[in-house]
């Protein structure tokens, strides 16, 4: 489908701008999904690392997602793509991490997905 712009002049594609995958998860002792949208699983991959794996996969590794995480009152948090391990068009590998600190489980992390689907 097809919207146009609030003046009315441009067009844009609407499927391309929709998030295709999204969860909320606990990243804390035995992690938990607490809700999603096209995901199929999370995996712990050790302390602050996860993979999260969606039912209906990318068309390519060239998606995007964006990712936050709670801090700790003093300091923020961040959630990064894991660049050691490649993306596949079914997983994404992540870690979590308070800023300035090394990896950490979080208990509240939430991640959105964009990209054409297969």
């Amino acid at each position: 489908a097809v919207a146009k712009s609030e003046g009315g002049a441009v067009t844009t594609n609407i499927a391309q701008g929709l998030c295709k995958a999204w969860i909320n998860f606990n990243g804390q002792n035995t992690i938990a999904i607490s809700d999603s949208s096209n995901v199929s699983g999370i995996a712990d991959n050790g302390t602050g690392q996860y993979t999260v794996t969606v039912s209906n996969v990318f068309g390519n590794i060239t998606y995007n997602f964006v990712g936050a995480t709670n801090g700790d009152g003093t300091n923020g948090a961040a959630v990064y793509k894991d660049l050691g391990v490649a993306a596949t068009t079914a997983a994404t590998r992540m870690r979590t991490k308070l800023l300035q600190q090394s990896d950490q489980d979080r208990n509240e992390i939430c991640v959105s997905y964009f990209g054409d689907l297969a």
